[in-house]
C-alpha cells in the first residue's frame, strides 16, 4: 500500500531527512506530535500526489510532551 504523506525532519544545514510515511494529513500531525518526544525538531509533511510541503498543525494544537 502506497501511503501518500511523507513526515520529514529539518536537519540543521537545511536539508531535510525523510522520518516516515502516513496515511493522512491527521495521523501526520499525530505523529510529529509522539516524535517530537523522542527527536525534538522542525518536520514538515510532504504530500506525493501534489509535491506540496504542508506545514503541520501551529504549536498551539500540539501537546508538547518534553519536560523541563
Amino acid at each position: 500500500m502506497h501511503l501518500p504523506f511523507d513526515i520529514l525532519k529539518k536537519e540543521r544545514d537545511g536539508s531535510f531527512r525523510w522520518f516516515e510515511a502516513v496515511n493522512d494529513l491527521g495521523s501526520a500531525n499525530i505523529r510529529i506530535g509522539e516524535i517530537i518526544v523522542l527527536s525534538p525538531g522542525d518536520y514538515i509533511v510532504f504530500d506525493q500526489r501534489t509535491h506540496n510541503i504542508i506545514p503541520p498543525a501551529p504549536p498551539s494544537c500540539r501537546v508538547d510532551y518534553r519536560r523541563e
